[in-house]
């Protein structure tokens, strides 16, 4: 498999089947903010995120945000979502593979028991890849994007539709 490649494909952070998820063994959940969970520069996670993510600690998950955005940023969301506990890992350097391993660590779980979740293919999908979880790629949500991020996503259509994701 492609580094670059991720094991599945959703639309929505929302259509990911957590029940499934948990029967494969999987125990933490890593996801993106970002244009994942909420569009860029909104500081409010939707209703149906806040349920998801609930719904996911219920079966047992370990919740863990690793974003490029900065702490407070992160924070501030969690806490207006009232969800409290949540490893962050921010300002987290995605593509590189520390932060990804660190929130592991931290939860007390395997590379192998990990699902990292995000809309970018060179930082979410690559960074989750390089840190041996199960990566998992989402639309993004069409929020604010920089240059860089728009050039990529160019990329990214393409190897989407050579994937079959389209």
């Amino acid at each position: 498999m492609s580094i670059l490649k991720p094991r599945r494909f959703v639309r929505l952070v929302t259509d990911i089947d957590l029940a499934g998820l948990r029967a494969e063994g999987l125990e933490l959940l890593i996801v993106d903010l970002d244009n994942t969970m909420t569009p860029r520069g909104t500081r409010e996670l939707p209703p149906a995120v806040v349920s998801w993510l609930t719904r996911a600690r219920d079966l047992g998950f370990e919740l863990a945000v690793v974003s490029n955005n900065w702490a407070g940023v992160v924070a501030e969301v969690l806490e207006r979502a009232g969800l409290n506990g949540v490893l962050v890992a921010a300002s987290a350097g995605k593509p590189l593979p520390f932060s990804f391993r660190s929130v592991m660590r931290r939860a007390g779980v395997t590379r192998a028991k990990a699902a990292i979740v995000g809309d970018q293919v060179f930082t979410d999908v690559l960074g989750g890849n390089w840190a041996g979880g199960y990566t998992i790629l989402v639309e993004n949500l069409g929020g604010k994007e920089h240059l860089l991020t728009r050039l990529l996503r160019l990329l990214e259509a393409r190897l989407k539709t050579r994937w079959g994701f389209r």
